[in-house]
């Protein structure tokens, strides 16, 4: 699998001192279904046997095992709004 993290977001991480990232399922109650959004934190999962490593030259990501992943490549960015920052992935299955 291929992840792909922008310049912005490597230079965050580099600024802070984060050397890993967990991508997990968030599932949120609604009225029509239980969908499952991901969500990307910094730091390592408290449960650690539920994930894949994946060790890039800088950082390792924790990908929640049941998360399916499209066309083997998952993007990671930061986007940011005034004094807020957040890590945003694309590739992931919304089920």
């Amino acid at each position: 699998m291929e992840v792909k993290i922008s310049d912005k977001l490597r230079e965050y991480l580099i600024g802070r001192g984060t050397k890993e990232l967990t991508i997990q399922k968030l599932s949120l109650k609604a009225c029509c279904g239980t969908p499952s959004l991901p969500s990307v934190t910094e730091g390592k999962p408290a449960e650690e046997s539920s994930f894949e490593i994946i060790e890039l030259e800088d950082l390792k990501v924790y990908l929640q095992r049941d998360i399916r992943v499209k066309r083997n490549t998952l993007s990671l960015d930061l986007y940011g709004f005034l004094f807020t920052k957040e890590i945003v992935v694309d590739g992931v299955e919304i089920l």
